[in-house]
């Protein structure tokens, strides 16, 4: 939502709202999740996509709303109740350069999910073990 709020007072898409999305899901699926597990990654990665997602269609509906002059209610209640026009806005509003800052995001938010492994820390420069 804050996505696109930011996205429309500034009247054009920032691709960088990703990082943020990213940073912002990883750092709850950490605090709530408070698991060492892979699946913590998963889940991270892909609340991170969908934020994403979410947040550059709720702003094609306020761009809508501002230009035909209606509520932002209407609009996403109209958007979200066809999934056919979802992907119509999707289609239409997409730019290449989403694809970079959503794989940003997925990789931040699958990479800083998980809290890491207690006793795991190894030194950088390790020498291979000998037989």
């Amino acid at each position: 939502m804050l996505w696109a709020i930011v996205t429309v007072l500034a009247k054009m898409q920032i691709g960088f709202m990703a990082l943020g999305v990213g940073f912002l899901v990883a750092w709850a699926v950490r605090q709530f999740g408070r698991g060492q597990e892979p699946v913590y990654s998963y889940i991270g990665g892909g609340f991170a996509l969908f934020g994403c997602v979410l947040g550059n269609l709720l702003s094609a509906c306020g761009f809508a709303a501002v230009s035909e002059e209606r509520s932002i209610v209407a609009v996403v209640t109209t958007v979200l109740s066809d999934a056919r026009l979802i992907a119509q806005v999707m289609q239409a509003t997409f730019n290449p350069m989403d694809l970079l800052f959503y794989a940003i995001a997925v990789y931040e938010g699958f990479k800083l999910a998980r809290r890491p492994v207690a006793g795991l820390v190894r030194p950088p420069s390790a020498p291979p073990m000998a037989r």
